[in-house]
């Protein structure tokens, strides 16, 4: 269960950090569409899914500063059973979710439900806000988020 001191430390840590992990420390993305929808669904976890596009400027950029953040990283680790996806070598992927925009971030739960959608380049503050609100639709349980807050500085 999500508590409100937990998730505004969370975000305030985001916010207030420009911590990026070391080469040693990664997220552990699968490539691997099918094998990621069995393991989601054994290990009961929700799935990060990030689809992306070749030459996609705002792809690249968030694979080397939201994806590389370390409070991201060990969350995703953590949390997540995460795929990265090429959206041109998958098409019925993206249409089956309606995703038309690269980058994009989407959390499903693990029966496939989409809790959350997030278009284009995030930083890292945003991701984790959007994490901590699909975490607590699993849990069914209320996220103490400022109103209007954007994650940024």
């Amino acid at each position: 269960m999500l508590g409100r001191a937990s998730v505004f430390l969370a975000i305030s840590i985001l916010c207030q950090s420009n911590v990026v992990a070391d080469k040693v420390q990664t997220i552990s993305w699968r490539h691997d569409f099918a094998n990621a929808r069995i393991e989601m669904q054994q290990k009961q976890r929700p799935m990060l899914l990030l689809l992306t596009m070749p030459g996609c400027v705002y792809c690249d950029r968030m694979k080397v500063a939201t994806f590389k953040h370390i409070g991201i990283i060990e969350q995703v680790n953590k949390k997540y059973v995460a795929v990265q996806l090429n959206g041109r070598e998958h098409p019925q992927i993206a249409k089956g979710l309606n995703l038309y925009v690269y980058p994009t971030t989407a959390i499903v739960d693990p029966t496939g439900k989409v809790l959350e959608v997030l278009h284009g380049f995030q930083p890292a503050a945003a991701v984790a806000k959007r994490m901590a609100v699909a975490h607590a639709k699993l849990n069914n349980t209320k996220v103490a988020i400022k109103p209007g807050h954007s994650g940024r500085k």
